[in-house]
Order: structure tokens, then sequence, then C-alpha cells
């Protein structure tokens, strides 16, 4: 894509981008239904936008394919997003986004043993040693474990599904990823299937449920925003440059970025107050 060290410098912003998300997330102050929505809606739009003729004739076209990829990954997409948004507001911020960034673990672990993709070792080094700073600097902190231990035990299993949620949301997004490695699709046009799909299953969870999306301007401003820019524009550099050198070299800007996200996160006025609820200080 491009020569070190642009690569290296642009893949650290990148990351540091898109693990502000979770940080995001939790300042809107709204439902995760609203939250997926929202993200969908704002990524089929601009994937149509973006598409090429090629893309669309892809996408048109009728087959077996592309009916399992609305259907299935368009599902697989929905859940996803749900699972996700779901771990970030019932956890602490710092061991949401540890679980949620350790997904290139599973992805080199699935590429290998499924796809037979070796990794250069002579990085394995460097790797550890990112996996370790964000480790060390994202794991739960005293006062979270002794918040969780004084819980009731119906929260305490929410927050047990909360992380449960976040491990599978991982693994989905990490198929996500060796999908589009294995050739399956394009950027624009598995955003236009996938997010159709979501779209679909979203809208019919409101009816089913009866619930109206939250309507407030302000969510809305600032979720349109963060999804426009952050969102669709720096991810579509990530799938590019995910393909583009081996993941375990790509995983060390994922653990890193996370890190930086972390501490950009709590020095920032409006960003800094994201806490769970039941894990705020009194």
């Amino acid at each position: 894509m491009f020569p070190a060290p642009y690569f290296e410098v642009l893949s650290l912003l990148t990351e540091i981008s898109l693990c502000l998300s979770p940080a995001v997330i939790k300042t809107v102050g709204t439902t995760v239904e609203t939250s997926v929505l929202i993200k969908v809606l704002v990524y089929l739009v601009i994937a149509f936008l973006l598409a090429s003729p090629k893309d669309f004739v892809s996408v048109t076209e009728v087959s077996f394919s592309n009916l399992f990829h609305y259907v299935v990954l368009g599902s697989l997409s929905f859940i996803t997003l749900s699972l996700t948004y779901f771990g970030f507001k019932e956890l602490p911020l710092s061991f949401s986004m540890l679980i949620t960034y350790s997904f290139p673990i599973i992805i080199i672990l699935i590429s290998y043993l499924l796809l037979g993709i070796s990794q250069p070792l002579y990085i394995l080094p460097f790797f550890v040693l990112a996996y370790i700073v964000m480790v060390y600097n994202l794991k739960p902190n005293t006062k979270h474990i002794e918040k969780f231990n004084i819980m009731h035990k119906e929260k305490q299993h929410i927050k047990y599904k909360a992380v449960f949620a976040l491990l599978l949301g991982s693994f989905f997004t990490s198929i996500g990823f060796i999908l589009r490695k294995i050739g399956f699709d394009s950027h624009e046009s598995g955003m236009i299937r996938t997010n159709v799909g979501a779209l679909i299953i979203s809208l019919i969870m409101f009816i089913k449920t009866q619930k109206m999306p939250d309507l407030r301007k302000e969510v809305w401003l600032k979720l349109l925003i963060f999804n426009i820019l952050i969102g669709y524009v720096i991810s579509k550099f990530r799938s590019l440059a995910f393909n583009s050198v081996p993941e375990i070299y790509y995983a060390i800007f994922v653990f890193l970025g996370s890190v930086i996200a972390y501490k950009i996160s709590d020095y920032m006025p409006h960003l800094k107050h994201t806490e769970a609820e039941d894990f705020h200080s009194q």
C-alpha cells in the first residue's frame, strides 16, 4: 500500500481512531438498537455511493451465493454489532477494549489452522510484547474487581454475558476479515450485502419488539459524524492494510492503537467519564 514508515504511521493512526469507538459509543447514551441502526444506515449509504459498476453487478446477481451473503452474513453483521455494543455498555471501558481488540489472535489462529496461512516468526516477539503492553494497560483494575464482587448475582450474570458477547463478537469480526482475505468480497460489495441484510433484521427487531429508535437529534448527529468520518472511511484503510501485510504484523498496530486510544479517552473531558453504570466511582 504505502512504503515504510508511512504505512506504519497510518496504520497506528487508523487503529487509534477506530479503537476510540467504545468510548464514543458510551458517551452517546442511547440504546444498543439505535447505535446499530445508525451504523448500518451510514455504512450502507456510503457503500452505495462508492461502489463501482462491477460491484453493483455483483450485488444484484441472482445466485445462491448472493442469497447466502444477504441472509447469513447480513445476520452475522447485525449480531456482531449487537453483541459488541451490548458488551461496551455493560463492562468497564478498558476491559471491553481488551477483549474486543484481541481479535487479531483469533484471525491468526483461524487463518493458520483452517487456511494454512503461516506467519513470519521473526515478528512474533514484537507481537507478544505489544499484546503484553495492551493487557497491562487495559486489564481490570482493583476498583472494577471490587465493584463486581459486591454486585447482586443477577448483575454479575449480566456481566458474564457481556464478556461472552464481546468474545463472540470478536470471533464474528475475525470471520469477516478472513472472508475478505480470501477474496470472497470487495470492501464495498461486502458492505452493501451485509448491511442490507443487517438493516432488514434491525427493522424487523424494532417492529417485533414494538420499540422506536432513539430519535433525539444529538444522538443521531454524534453517531452520524462518528460513523462517517471514523467508522467507514478509516475502516476501509484497515481492511486494505490488513490484507496487504501478515496478520501478525498488523496486529501490533491494533494492540498499541487500543492502548493509545484508551489513554486519549482518559484525558479528553467529554470521553473521560464513560464507565458502565455499575462501575461508576462513588
